[in-house]
């Protein structure tokens, strides 16, 4: 092998070693290719996953562009749920619509109702009846909402006060419902006045709920009841009593020294129970002694005014008590007074149920007859 024979051998080796280093190449460089595919995979992943996002947000996104509320909750309210307590009045109302009262189909939660025929009405309800499809963003009562398709209608959800409500529509346009959702008001429902329900030994049927828990097995019988309220409230210590006969409701009470006790009527009252809760009883009211008088007494509640006329039935003094709940408020009358009638200042409105009670008194003090009833809630008129 002559010289250029041996360099031409050299070179060719020399290529073949730099060919093989360029095609394997070192560990750190395939550390660092490596890096490169898994960045370029994870770039390659979000941009298709924020492509995905702007397509959905495309399709079901609001008519400003943001994301439509998730959907109220699902679930039946029960009656006199506190989400009940409002109602809605519009402030635009599409044409031939009016207020109307729900239908009586034992459903629950319905707060609101406006119909122009029975197949075209706008419903605010509690409960969502229907999935709704194809939401889009809506204000309504300064809050964002979802207008959307339901099965042959329309509706509106949106959260108010920290409850769920849904409007549901049919027989009108979506642009008609938009507006209607868009000028709603809410407004709390008038509270429903609370009927009188006893004169003694509590006024609401609430308080006597709870102090019937706390009694004792006889404590709040018939008998005990009317006993308790003879000695405790009339101040007899004695008294006679006897169970309604047949053909009365009331019972009879007497002082047991009749004959000692002044006034132009027999000395004594019947007593009207009330049973407030199973088994336990209340005075419901009280009055004088069947004869053949006339009596009366007038009684209105003007705000925090009420004021009580009677017949003294020959009384020399007489007591009068107007309560609502632990609050009392007393006045007195005496025979020398021009008329039998007195004024007083409750020194506030009443919110719930209370009592009046007219005691009449002898010269010497005594108690010999009395009349009472409950008295309702706010303001009344009777006599």
């Amino acid at each position: 092998m002559n010289d250029f024979e041996r360099r031409l051998r050299d070179l060719g080796e020399k290529a073949r070693d730099e060919v093989r280093t360029d095609l394997v190449p070192r560990a750190a460089h395939v550390r660092r290719i490596g890096r490169r595919r898994l960045i370029g995979a994870g770039s390659a992943f979000l941009s298709v996953a924020l492509v995905v996002a702007g397509a959905a947000a495309a399709v079901s996104g609001g008519d400003d562009g943001r994301a439509p509320v998730p959907p109220a909750r699902e679930g039946r309210v029960e009656p006199g749920d506190r989400c009940a307590e409002l109602s809605f009045e519009p402030t635009y109302m599409p044409r031939g619509f009016a207020p109307a009262p729900p239908p009586d189909d034992g459903r629950v939660g319905i707060v609101g109702r406006f119909e122009r025929g029975r197949a075209t009405f706008i419903e605010v309800t509690t409960e969502r009846h229907f999935q709704q499809t194809r939401p889009r963003t809506i204000e309504v009562l300064g809050a964002r909402g979802t207008i959307g398709d339901i099965h042959e209608g329309w509706s509106v959800e949106f959260r108010h006060r920290k409850c769920d409500y849904v409007l549901h529509a049919y027989g009108i346009s979506r642009p008609e419902l938009r507006l209607f959702a868009a000028g709603l008001t809410s407004v709390q429902k008038p509270a429903v006045p609370e009927h009188g329900v006893a004169v003694w030994p509590e006024d609401t049927r609430a308080e006597a709920g709870i102090a019937c828990a706390e009694a004792g097995p006889r404590e709040r019988t018939q008998p005990a009841v009317v006993s308790a309220f003879a000695m405790e409230v009339l101040g007899w210590d004695s008294p006679i009593y006897s169970a309604p006969e047949e053909g009365s409701v009331g019972w009879r009470v007497v002082p047991s020294a009749r004959d000692a006790y002044g006034g132009a009527v027999e000395a004594g009252v019947t007593v009207f129970t009330v049973e407030v809760e199973p088994g336990c009883w209340s005075v419901g009211s009280v009055s004088r002694l069947p004869d053949r008088r006339p009596t009366g007494v007038g009684i209105s509640v003007r705000g925090r005014e009420v004021s009580i006329g009677f017949d003294p039935l020959g009384a020399a003094s007489a007591r009068i008590e107007v309560g609502y709940g632990d609050r009392r408020t007393r006045a007195v009358w005496d025979s020398g007074l021009d008329e039998p009638h007195v004024l007083l200042d409750l020194g506030f409105e009443p919110a719930a149920s209370g009592h009046f009670l007219v005691l009449f008194e002898d010269e010497e003090g005594r108690v010999f007859s009395a009349t009472g009833g409950p008295l309702p809630a706010g303001d009344f008129a009777a006599g």
